[in-house]
């Protein structure tokens, strides 16, 4: 739990201004959140609370082994041009950065193997590849450079 007092000095005299309580959970993510706003003389003017919900992502991969073969995504760090090559057909790419953004998706319907995109106008940093080939998904981790 945090709580935090604003006060102004008026006159001769500290006055609160506002008084904030703060609490959050193992994981240090925000749970609840309530406050009190004063006017000059001390008076409470304003009081609220809330309870904030956050969900998380995976940010992190397990690349099994035994499919690591499947699927090479070369170069690796990239500098944004890549290539996708797969033994098996896929008919979806989706990339994903570490926000859960999606930032790049295509259908491709004549189940290619090999595929090339384009991240350069993207920013820098690591990146999730969802590939599907209408049976299971297989995902890769990008780092751009």
């Amino acid at each position: 739990m945090l709580i935090s007092l604003w006060q102004d000095w008026i006159d001769t005299a500290w006055v609160n201004y506002s008084l904030n309580n703060q609490s959050y959970d193992e994981y240090n993510w925000m749970t609840g959140y309530s406050y009190l706003n004063y006017d000059d003389n001390g008076v409470t003017i304003e009081r609220g609370d809330s309870i904030h919900y956050y969900s998380s992502m995976v940010v992190n991969i397990n690349e099994g082994i035994v499919e690591e073969n499947l699927v090479k995504v070369y170069p690796n760090p990239s500098n944004g041009f890549f290539s996708i090559k797969t033994t098996i057909p896929f008919k979806s790419i989706e990339i994903y950065n570490l926000n859960g953004e999606l930032v790049y998706s295509s259908n491709i319907f004549n189940r290619k193997t090999s595929f090339e995109i384009d991240l350069s106008g993207k920013g820098k940093g690591v990146y999730f590849i969802k590939i599907h080939n209408g049976l299971k998904i297989y995902c890769k981790k990008l780092i751009l450079q």
